[in-house]
């Protein structure tokens, strides 16, 4: 049987349903593909739906696991309240436009923060986005500082805005004494979603051919970008402290917190102690109680 010109990826994109279901006929009907379109790849291909499946099944868990959540809390099964809705007891009520408020302190996205920003524009407000820590290596870091370099990664499973999601290491630093350290996080990978996650990413890289670290707990992959997927960390790498001082300083809106013994690294905190904040280190940087105290 001849499969002419089959269309199983999109750009870089998996096209879920019409990759599944290609791949099983082939396997159920023993189809030999003769002729596909130049992007198919037959040894790649189960590797892809497999892929595919895990998105799926992914997306399918998420809105069970809302869709339980809200009815225990007795919610509307409509997601969460929007701007422009408003709770009157048990039920929701469609108004024109939120009122009755003195001040705004939201949090979302880089894209939602647009629309906030545009919104609540004629009211006192704090606007917080994506942030992230990053870590700055000297290469002479103990065995301890490793460890609470690995803390900072993997507290809540990497997923707070203080986690530890990029590094920036010496020219020559040898990354492999790093995850020999890490290593003693490898009960994280026990559990299924964060597993499910290393899985996934590591997947997705080797199918665009990404060079990667990797310790089987921990993907670490050299990005530019300062927030990584869970279950990964990006880094770069230095030959001047002073280009890393310009890099945080041109990047300061995408972090958080730094992670450093480094003594010219101003303002930075030991390893480990990333979510141990203290009661004046508000987030963003922004003084919370000097803004509710500034307001009419």
């Amino acid at each position: 049987m001849l499969l002419r010109r089959t269309r199983l990826v999109r750009h870089d994109r998996i096209n879920h349903s019409r990759q599944l279901m290609v791949l099983d006929v082939v396997k159920q009907d023993n189809v030999d593909i003769m002729l596909a379109r130049e992007t198919f790849d037959s040894k790649m291909a189960p590797l892809k739906a497999w892929v595919a499946q895990m998105e799926l099944e992914g997306m399918r868990e998420r809105m069970t696991m809302g869709v339980k959540a809200r009815l225990r809390a007795g919610k509307a099964n409509t997601g969460q309240d929007r701007y422009g809705y408003r709770r009157v007891g048990d039920h929701i009520e469609i108004v024109e436009r939120l009122q009755g408020f003195d001040a705004v302190i939201a949090a979302g996205s880089n894209n939602n923060a647009r629309y906030f920003e545009y919104y609540f524009r004629d009211i006192p407000h704090i606007i917080r986005k994506n942030r992230n820590g990053v870590a700055v290596l000297t290469g002479q870091e103990s065995e301890k500082e490793l460890a609470g370099i690995g803390k900072d990664i993997f507290t809540y499973f990497g997923m707070g805005c203080r986690n530890v999601t990029k590094l920036y290491i010496p020219r020559e630093y040898d990354l492999k004494i790093l995850l020999g350290v890490l290593d003693r996080y490898h009960p994280l990978y026990q559990h299924n979603k964060y597993a499910n996650n290393v899985d996934y990413y590591r997947t997705m890289y080797l199918m665009n051919q990404a060079s990667l670290l990797d310790n089987e707990v921990l993907l670490l992959k050299e990005d530019s970008a300062i927030a990584s997927p869970v279950g990964v960390v990006f880094y770069e790498r230095y030959s001047e402290i002073r280009w890393v001082e310009e890099r945080l300083a041109s990047r300061n809106e995408e972090i958080q917190c730094v992670v450093s013994v480094h003594p010219e690294i101003e303002g930075a905190i030991p390893p480990g102690s990333t979510q141990e904040p203290m009661p004046w280190d508000y987030a963003d940087g922004v003084d919370t109680i000097k803004f509710l105290n500034e307001l009419d």
